[in-house]
């Protein structure tokens, strides 16, 4: 598996599994964390899921403190 897949597969799985939140949850809460500056969809993060990395340095580290804080 490479890289990018495992990822995408390791953020749906603490996503539906282990923090149990939707998409719609995760992308509003990295939204939060974003204070208006880029917007976050259901459509990023199910891109986000299939592989793909964030789009910016600000989103990524939106979605790191929203995962740290349902630890």
């Amino acid at each position: 598996m490479q890289p990018a897949m495992a990822t995408g597969t390791f953020l749906r799985a603490w996503r539906s599994e282990w923090a149990k939140i939707s998409r719609a949850q995760l992308a509003n809460a990295v939204q939060r964390h974003l204070n208006g500056r880029n917007r976050v969809t259901t459509g990023i993060i199910r891109w986000w899921e299939a592989g793909q990395p964030p789009g910016s340095t600000e989103k990524l580290e939106a979605l790191c403190l929203v995962m740290r804080a349902h630890h």
